[in-house]
């Protein structure tokens, strides 16, 4: 995203989200005190009984709520100018390099204790962030056995694509993945549609040429069409997005 809501209107919408329900101040009237005649009967203690009561399950937070964390994660997300590289879990090492789909998913992935995860991603970033930012060098650093692109969105123009954009992309692609030879296996994430046919057109041409490199390409536009519900806006995941973007990065890993 090239920019951010400005963080009043961040706590406004948290705000919204919020009721406060204060008590009462008025007087209550007093009730006459029963006579012993209209008291109820005592009712025996129950017998205590090995049946759990039922869970009591937490409403899942409005669009309201989870657009507005999405931009008070991204605002702190982007206090360091070159972002930070977040690791967690063990075993097998693998990188994702991202913008703020990855934000969205990276504690979920960095609390996978199944592997080792090194995560980068920065709000608003493009492959050319990632270039300025020496992140293929520093990925490499960490020695990964995979190392996940998942790149495009802002390269692409979000929030008003343009046809065309994807021309110098392309190039900028290419070059990032030059930089990470040597890492055994590296997966291409492909870009959602949307809304210009031209540039999808375009950036379909990309992920072309990417998978006839010999990179495989995980299909993230396809599981968009396919299925409602993944996205809060064109391109930023509601909960159940965020739960199959993670899945198909995981799956990615075992390349």
């Amino acid at each position: 995203m090239r920019r951010l809501l400005p963080v009043a209107l961040v706590f406004a919408a948290l705000g919204a989200a919020i009721v406060v329900t204060m008590p009462s101040t008025q007087p209550q009237p007093v009730e006459p005190a029963p006579r012993a005649s209209d008291r109820p009967t005592p009712t025996p203690p129950a017998v205590a009984s090995n049946a759990k009561s039922s869970p009591v399950e937490t409403p899942a937070p409005t669009y309201a709520a989870q657009v507005a964390q999405l931009y008070v994660d991204c605002v702190a997300d982007t206090q360091t100018p070159a972002g930070q590289i977040a690791t967690g879990g063990q075993g097998r090492s693998v990188a994702v390099i991202g913008d703020s789909i990855t934000t969205q998913i990276r504690e979920r992935l960095i609390d996978d204790p199944a592997r080792r995860w090194v995560v980068w991603s920065r709000c608003g970033a493009t492959v050319q962030t990632a270039l300025d930012a020496d992140v293929p060098a520093r990925i490499r650093a960490e020695h990964p056995d995979v190392v996940i692109v998942a790149l495009g969105t802002n390269d692409a123009g979000f929030p008003t694509p343009t046809p065309g954009s994807s021309v110098a992309f392309e190039g900028r692609a290419q070059r990032l993945l030059e930089q990470l030879a040597g890492v055994p296996c590296v997966v291409w994430v492909n870009v959602a549609e949307q809304g210009d046919p031209v540039l999808q057109a375009e950036m379909d041409r990309v992920n072309v040429t990417v998978q006839a490199s010999g990179v495989p390409v995980v299909d993230w536009d396809r599981e968009v069409q396919s299925e409602t519900g993944l996205l809060l806006d064109r391109v930023h995941l509601s909960r159940q997005g965020q739960e199959l973007r993670r899945q198909l990065i995981a799956d990615a890993a075992r390349c």
